[in-house]
């Protein structure tokens, strides 16, 4: 039962969190259009993601934490087992990634606030502006995926850390290593291809609030861009990050376990359908119908995509639970 709210809770914080992470840089082209150009439309789907960076922020930090909770009410507490064999390093880590988030929100609603005084200034001015964006943009992504991807790593594979304590030297090594890497690209990739397709969305409220079709039907356009490229090499940096899984794990997607099978089967034909709405977009059918397809199969690949993972790892990790110690008790 608790499977069926984690995927949807998890899936919807990778959304949420991709928005956060790569919108203040695409915030970023937009203003410097709007400045360059007079585009009202690029100003106004600009002032839409920045402001939307903050509330996607928060909650996919609270879906983060209802993820937490379904994890501890489950019977696999790797992830807080490991938590706590390795506390005098991680624990620093995940308090200063509060304060990290802290930080991005002071500087996304500083860029919010902003925008006028510093963004239609002199050239200091907007790099001033500009710089905000950055600053909270890099912040997410270095701290944050890199983070996780380790955890994720040691979780399935303790054997990684060699039986020694994790530390900086350790971390890094980790952060570096091919697995690591590439799944910090592919959640790169992802939270462009997400800004994306949102900024698509913002273009069909943009047509039903405004006279300016040719201005929406620009911004739809601008999504499909931008979500389209990313899209393609996200798929690519999936594979290779797939065939980087320890290969027990790997064997799980791979026939190993029929569920795990088949909802990745059907997730990369899923992505397959999105490349193509993207690519129909981009090229300028920007049809309602075909926007709203292309929205509900990125929803639809980041579902599947999350329950395969979810449960390729339940499969690897599930016999490991249930002979621990806790588990017995619990019997």
């Amino acid at each position: 039962m608790l499977d069926f709210i984690y995927i949807p809770v998890f899936a919807l914080h990778l959304l949420a969190v991709n928005v956060a992470s790569a919108a203040p840089l695409v915030c970023i082209w937009l203003r410097c259009r709007e400045t360059r150009h007079g585009d009202a439309a690029a100003r106004a789907v600009g002032q839409y993601l920045a402001r939307q960076s903050n509330w996607m922020l928060l909650w996919g930090s609270a879906l983060g934490m209802v993820m937490v909770g379904l994890l501890w009410l489950g019977p696999d507490h790797r992830f807080f087992d490991l938590i706590d064999q390795h506390k005098k390093f991680l624990h620093p880590k995940l308090w200063w990634g509060l304060a990290e988030l802290v930080f991005y929100v002071a500087c996304m609603w500083a860029y919010v606030v902003t925008w006028e005084r510093l963004g239609g200034g002199g050239r200091v001015r907007r790099g001033l502006h500009h710089l905000l964006a950055v600053l909270a943009a890099s912040n997410l992504m270095y701290h944050f995926p890199p983070l996780f991807g380790v955890l994720a790593a040691l979780s399935v594979d303790p054997g990684l850390l060699d039986g020694a304590t994790l530390e900086r030297k350790a971390f890094l090594r980790l952060m570096g290593s091919s697995e690591v890497l590439w799944m910090v690209v592919h959640v790169m990739l992802a939270s462009v291809a997400t800004t994306g397709v949102m900024m698509m969305g913002f273009a069909l409220r943009l047509a039903r609030q405004s006279e300016d079709a040719t201005g929406a039907e620009t911004v739809a356009k601008w999504g499909g861009r931008i979500a389209l490229v990313p899209s393609i090499a996200q798929l690519l940096a999936g594979l290779y990050v797939l065939f980087h899984l320890p290969g027990a794990m790997q064997k799980q997607f791979m026939g190993g376990d029929t569920l795990t099978t088949g909802l990745f089967a059907v997730s990369v034909v899923a992505a397959l359908a999105l490349m193509h709405s993207l690519a129909a977009v981009a090229l300028g059918d920007v049809q309602r119908k075909t926007i709203i397809r292309a929205m509900a199969l990125l929803v639809l690949t980041v579902l599947l995509m999350s329950a395969a993972l979810h449960t390729a790892r339940k499969a690897w990790t599930e016999p490991v639970a249930l002979a621990s110690p806790q588990a017995a008790e619990a019997e």
